[in-house]
């Protein structure tokens, strides 16, 4: 089979062929504004980037970041810090600043 006609169900016949086709998905964005396509554009060019390597790019930054629910359970994991409040440390130490 020649890996240059390789479709995405192919990859497991690919033996012994690395191809881009088997390690690279696609996604195509809908309904973007103009105004958007231009900046995005311009940002890309600015990096020195075309626009679908500036994507790709932000978009796999964007995807290795947790999500608000993932970051909300891993504060709700943690351990609570003893000590004194900070609003009450904060408190004290302007107190005693103002005395003298």
């Amino acid at each position: 089979m020649d890996p240059s006609s390789a479709q995405h169900g192919d990859c497991g016949r690919l033996r012994g062929y690395v191809h881009y086709a088997c390690t690279m998905s696609s996604v195509q964005v809908r309904g973007l504004s103009e105004t958007a396509h231009r900046r995005l554009k311009a940002r890309a060019a600015l990096d020195g980037r075309s626009l679908s390597e500036y994507l790709r790019l932000e978009l796999e930054d964007l995807a290795s970041l947790p999500t608000l629910e993932e970051t909300l359970d891993r504060v709700a994991a943690l351990q609570p810090v003893g000590g004194e409040p900070a609003a009450e440390a904060l408190r004290a130490e302007r107190e005693k600043r103002e005395a003298g």
